[in-house]
Order: structure tokens, then C-alpha cells, then sequence
């Protein structure tokens, strides 16, 4: 997947393949550092895996008042 971003009076290249972000900018040339740094992707990764996965108690919504009710069994 690849897209180009206008931002301002930047124009920049965004290719992303394999969890890999590969970011040009076509105006100024320069890239942050972290987008470049793999070390920074992994560590990254890492701490949003890390994160608890919760769920709550289900629920039905009422279509007409758009409210969640718990569902007691």
C-alpha cells in the first residue's frame, strides 16, 4: 500500500510493506528518525502488545434511544 500526503508545503511518500513504513519527503529530503529506526518499530510494537486485552460485559443496544444495555443471563 502506498499513498502521497500533501501537508502544508510539504508533499511526501508514504509506502508501507511488510510493517515496514518507508517515508520520503519529496520537498525537503529529510525523513524523522523514527521512521528510519527499526529498533524504535520493534520496541514500539512490543509495548502495544504488551498492553492488556479486557473486554466488558456484553451488551444489546436499544436502536431507538441508541443506549447499551448489560445483558444479564
Amino acid at each position: 500500500m502506498s499513498s502521497v500526503l500533501y501537508s502544508g508545503n510539504d508533499l511526501c511518500y508514504v509506502s508501507v510493506e511488510k510493517k515496514e513504513v518507508n517515508l520520503w519527503y519529496l520537498k525537503t529530503g529529510t525523513t524523522p528518525s523514527t521512521v528510519t529506526n527499526t529498533d524504535w518499530w520493534k520496541e514500539t510494537d512490543k509495548k502495544f502488545q504488551a498492553w492488556p486485552r479486557t473486554a466488558g460485559p456484553p451488551v444489546v443496544m436499544n436502536p431507538i434511544s441508541r443506549q447499551n444495555y448489560i445483558v444479564k443471563s
